[in-house]
């Protein structure tokens, strides 16, 4: 047999339920806006996306694929990082550090009739360039001062690096990165599947 409840206690319990679940729906809102709120902090902030729009890393990166940058200076010769120097450019530029701050990189052409990379006199094993390097009219070579690197593109023969604007500085690295997308978008706007 159901307990008898009198109408203005039950009244007052639907009351409080309504409340209740009202105060429930309002802290869930919350919940989500904080979340987001967190979710657009680190993709501003700290693992950032941006869309190449360039071919000078082929065939590592391609032209319209979407890679993430962990936002830091920390970076090392060998580190793909995102530039930007309102000085020398006028976008993001997509590159890979050939040489730090004290240590000489040198261009030359080797006696296959190609152009090598050397590091304080040492031959670069660089195999994930696109091709060989175009054989150069003149020997390049620069000695790095405090807080200068070096860039050059995986795909040597397009790209516009280094040996164009020079030096950068570890101020003009936005990030280093970290991941990038399996796919680009080609020239027609399909999805084209990449394995490297």
């Amino acid at each position: 047999m159901d307990k008898y409840v009198p109408p203005v206690l039950y009244k007052q319990k639907l009351v409080d339920r309504e409340t209740y679940d009202i105060n429930d729906f309002f802290k869930m809102i919350i919940e989500v806006l904080a979340a987001a709120a967190v979710i657009i902090l680190i993709l501003s902030y700290i693992f950032c996306p941006i869309r190449i729009q360039q071919t000078s890393m082929l065939p590592n990166y391609y032209n319209n694929q979407y890679v993430f940058y962990f936002n830091t200076r920390n970076v090392k010769s060998g580190d793909v990082v995102i530039l930007y120097n309102d000085a020398k450019l006028s976008n993001n530029i997509i590159k890979r550090i050939i040489a730090v701050e004290g240590q000489t990189v040198k261009i030359a052409n080797g006696e296959d009739g190609y152009a090598h990379v050397y590091v304080d006199g040492v031959l670069q094993d660089e195999s994930y360039i696109k091709e060989k390097m175009l054989p150069v009219s003149n020997t390049y070579e620069i000695t790095l001062k405090e807080n200068e690197i070096f860039v050059l593109g995986d795909n040597r023969n397009v790209s516009k690096d280094s040996r164009a604007y020079g030096p950068f500085e570890y101020k003009d690295v936005k990030g280093k990165v970290v991941w990038k997308t399996p796919f680009y978008y080609n020239e027609k706007g399909f999805i084209k599947i990449v394995f490297n």
